[in-house]
């Protein structure tokens, strides 16, 4: 499936779709619906930022890498590493692709109501959207 991505040499990087396990049991996917319809549109609207490239499922050629990595600011927890990354290759101009068929399960329920975690979150997505200056410029933090 990832491989079938990269045909097109257009494209730098994937990011993909996620079901929450908690509610998917076995083979299923039932609860994608939540990424793909809820959380990350609300996401990538907040943050001014398309498409956001999620740790949990995504991928990237290594020239992209290699393109990429020297913008990433690594050990620092005020920094998100998932909008770090997707950033580092916005600021090179690589070609993103969404694609929902690219599935996977993850246990982020218990995340959902962590409100302190919440939090820090969105903290460490300003200081990251601040650093690029790209995204949503009312989350800037000067």
């Amino acid at each position: 499936m990832i491989h079938s991505e990269f045909k097109d040499s257009s494209i730098d990087a994937i990011a993909g779709n996620y079901a929450l396990a908690e509610f998917s049991p076995g083979k299923t996917f039932l609860a994608s619906s939540f990424s793909r319809h809820l959380f990350r549109p609300w996401h990538q609207r907040s943050l001014g930022i398309k498409p956001m490239m999620y740790g949990v499922n995504s991928a990237f050629t290594r020239k992209a890498w290699d393109q990429t990595k020297h913008h990433l600011t690594l050990g620092d927890n005020k920094i998100s590493e998932d909008v770090d990354v997707t950033l580092s290759f916005m600021a090179e101009s690589m070609n993103i692709r969404y694609t929902p068929k690219l599935l996977v399960k993850c246990h982020i329920f218990r995340t959902l109501f962590d409100f302190r975690k919440l939090r820090r979150y969105y903290r460490t997505d300003n200081i990251t959207l601040t650093k690029y200056r790209i995204g949503n410029k009312k989350r800037w933090q000067d």
